[in-house]
Order: C-alpha cells, then structure tokens, then sequence
C-alpha cells in the first residue's frame, strides 16, 4: 500500500508535469491520453534532432 504523503508527492509531480506543458490537470484521470500526448512529444522533439 502506499502512503498518503508518497500518493501526495506523485501528485504534485503529475501536476508539476501538467503545469510545465500547459495542460489541464484533467488529463490526469485518462492514462491513454497522458501517454498519447507524451508520445507526441517525443516524437517533436526526435523530429527536432534529425
């Protein structure tokens, strides 16, 4: 099980990262979006590098 203050610190850090990209935190509840959109990112970015 995992503690209330360690569920609270993924918390923050997923709030953190949606802050950091301009998202609404809503995105949090759907696990499929979160990668859909972290994919697309990384595939911005590997663009980017070529």
């Amino acid at each position: 099980m995992i503690s209330p203050r360690l569920d609270q610190l993924h918390r923050d850090l997923d709030e953190a990262v949606c802050d950091a990209y301009g998202w609404d935190y809503d995105v949090l509840d759907d696990e499929e979006e979160i990668l859909r959109r972290l994919l697309a990112l990384n595939l911005e970015r590997a663009a980017q590098s070529d």
